[in-house]
């Protein structure tokens, strides 16, 4: 439930001290088992040493690994 998803969005955001909005992102990917893949590098930073850090990639990762 979004009531859940939000919850959560505003436990994260407390905790790091990041914006809500990409903590409702992580949140999303945490409920729906999903990754995330982001072009911000803060971000990618913040979630390297957390439960996150196998969920959210690098945007610039993925088009390398395109060619």
């Amino acid at each position: 439930p979004l009531e859940d998803i939000s919850g959560r969005g505003l436990e994260i955001a407390l905790r790091w001290g990041y914006p809500i909005y990409d903590c409702f992102y992580l949140a999303c990917v945490e409920a729906l088992d999903l990754p995330l893949a982001t072009a911000d590098e803060r971000l990618l930073a913040t979630v390297q040493t957390s439960c996150f850090a196998a969920r959210v990639v690098s945007l610039a990762r993925l088009a390398a690994a395109r060619g």
